[in-house]
């Protein structure tokens, strides 16, 4: 899969707290983000 940069504005603070929490789950912040957009989708599709 092709992957493109995006910039989005994020809270400084909420940005260190996804990123401490990916790190805790062996992930990056990227497979993090990614995880919780493609489950958001999924469950905004079965609504």
């Amino acid at each position: 899969m092709k992957m493109v940069t995006k910039s989005i504005k994020v809270d400084p603070d909420l940005w260190h707290k996804a990123r401490v929490k990916a790190l805790s789950e062996n992930m990056t912040l990227q497979e993090l983000i990614a995880r919780l957009l493609k489950e958001y989708l999924k469950e905004k599709r079965g609504k």
